[in-house]
This record gives C-alpha cells, sequence and structure tokens, in this order.
C-alpha cells in the first residue's frame, strides 16, 4: 500500500488535509482548462493569505506560472519563498504528484498511521 493510500486511514484524503494551519503548502497545477490560467506551482499557506497575490483567482496564494518559469524554476522559486518566509520548516516531496508539504506535517501523519495500524492489529 502506498503512502497516500495508507494516509486514508487516517483521514487525510490530500494535501490540504495532511498540512496544519499555518504551514506552507505547494502544488502543480496542470489543467489550464477554460479559464486559461495555464500551469503553474501553487503556495500557499494553510489559513493565511498573501498580500503579492493580487488576481482574485489566486486565492491568496502565490502562482509560479510556467508563463515566468520552466516547471522546475518554478518550483525552486517556491521552494526559496518558504525558505525566506519560513526558515524553520523543512519542504519534503509529498506522497502525491507534483506536491511538496513541510516535513514536520508528513512525519506527524506518517506516526498517526502507524498508530491506526497497530490499533487495528491490536483489535484483529
Amino acid at each position: 500500500m502506498s503512502l497516500a493510500e495508507d494516509l486514508k486511514l487516517i483521514d487525510v484524503f490530500n494535501q490540504h488535509n495532511l498540512t496544519s494551519e499555518g504551514n506552507p503548502l505547494i502544488y502543480y497545477v496542470s489543467d489550464t482548462g477554460r479559464g486559461g490560467a495555464g500551469r503553474h506551482w501553487v503556495l500557499c499557506v494553510k489559513g493565511k493569505g498573501f498580500k503579492e497575490a493580487t488576481f482574485w483567482r489566486q486565492n491568496g496564494n502565490l502562482w509560479f506560472s510556467d508563463f515566468q518559469y520552466s516547471k522546475k524554476e518554478g518550483l525552486q522559486k517556491a521552494i526559496e519563498k518558504v525558505k525566506e518566509l519560513f526558515p524553520e520548516i523543512e519542504m519534503v516531496k509529498g506522497p502525491w504528484r507534483d506536491t511538496w508539504v513541510c516535513k514536520k506535517d508528513l512525519d506527524d501523519c506518517k506516526e498517526q498511521v502507524k498508530a491506526k495500524k497497530a490499533e487495528e492489529n491490536a483489535n484483529a
């Protein structure tokens, strides 16, 4: 079973469920859709918004667009912004495609999964 599947045991179904209030999250949007926003990395902080995010579609998040950067460069810019704003937070690759999450949030969830599995094994 993959980590993403294991996280469902503790009701964590996506990167937003995994992220704690006030912590950053980075994910890639590849669906350009009818609105034509283009592909971009999104940096959001759960429960907060960025003043620099002035376009209404950004929902208070920062975008690192493929119009400005390559996909690799956009991710690097987003991670650099996290390091600038949250020097104490380490970002790691998340269990879902094109996601980066706070290492502490991921580690906490892994511990909860481990405890849940132990509980289920004890009750079996």
